[in-house]
């Protein structure tokens, strides 16, 4: 956090020395294809695919010579992932849903289980969402070249504040005592005979889980595009830019090591003041 306030303020005083005073003022608007990565095979992070979402925000970007130049941005930006298929079931969930755990464990070791912890949890087959809405503040450099329409490559790195965070889960399924749904949970017959499946249980439901997860975030991004300036005052690009967060969101590892990232595509617009290149 300071080295980036450090960042901040050295870019500014870079820029309040020059000459050369070209400023663009503008907004950008476009969509995201985030994800959550895992280099382990943690029970609960494992497996996320890849989630679209949004990304828009303003930005200001000061010329240095002609070809380099330095850009400050404020975005609201949506990433996250998804998982579907037979998955656990945190410990949390099933207390809060009302189920007896000291029934659901004699039912696991029936069934071929074990007792259920968050380490040895039931699972369940069931869709599961995480989306997370970041304020994120990138400073980059940006070399630029050609004429009137120009190429770009940029790099730099960024801060991410978490403002929102849901899990979101749809389906019906019951539940397993193994990973592989080989388990399903199983009622024992009063009377002696064939036991009986135990009932679907209902997964579809929103949960704010911010209090689980990191704050703060930072990372680096890198991108590269095309612009084209209109009477050296107005200013249009499309662009692609990685970003790759370095803080696992987690807060407590059980429930996974997740790195966050995301591809963006972007449409922009700026306004031209100053000495043109």
């Amino acid at each position: 956090m300071k080295t980036f306030k450090s960042l901040i303020f050295t870019a500014f005083i870079l820029i309040s020395q020059l000459q050369y005073a070209q400023i663009k003022v503008g907004g950008k608007a476009g969509f995201s294809l985030g994800n959550l990565s895992e280099n382990s095979s943690n029970l609960y992070s494992k497996d996320f695919e890849s989630i679209t979402g949004y990304d828009f925000g303003v930005f200001t970007e000061f010329s240095v010579s002609d070809q380099f130049a330095v850009r400050l941005e404020v975005l609201s930006t949506r990433k996250g992932g998804r998982r579907d298929g037979i998955q656990p079931i945190p410990l949390e969930g099933i207390l809060s849903s009302g189920q007896d755990i000291n029934f659901l464990n004699q039912l696991a070791i029936l069934s071929g289980g074990t007792t259920i912890t968050d380490q040895t949890p039931l699972f369940a087959n069931y869709s599961n969402k995480s989306e997370l809405t970041y304020l994120e503040i990138p400073l980059l450099g940006r070399y630029s070249w050609g004429n009137q329409e120009r190429f770009y490559v940029e790099a730099g790195p960024y801060i991410g504040i978490l403002i929102k965070a849901e899990q979101i889960t749809i389906g019906n399924s019951t539940f397993y005592a193994d990973e592989a749904g080989n388990l399903p949970l199983i009622i024992p017959n009063p009377l002696g005979g064939t036991p009986f499946s135990f009932p679907e249980q209902t997964f579809s439901e929103r949960t704010d889980v911010i209090d689980n997860l990191e704050r703060t975030n930072y990372g680096v991004q890198f991108g590269l595009g095309f612009f084209r300036d209109y009477d050296n005052k107005h200013e249009i690009s499309f662009g692609v830019r990685a970003t790759y967060g370095f803080v696992p969101i987690q807060k407590n590892e059980t429930f996974g090591n997740n790195k966050i990232g995301s591809i963006t595509f972007n449409f922009s617009y700026a306004r031209i003041f100053g000495k043109s290149n």
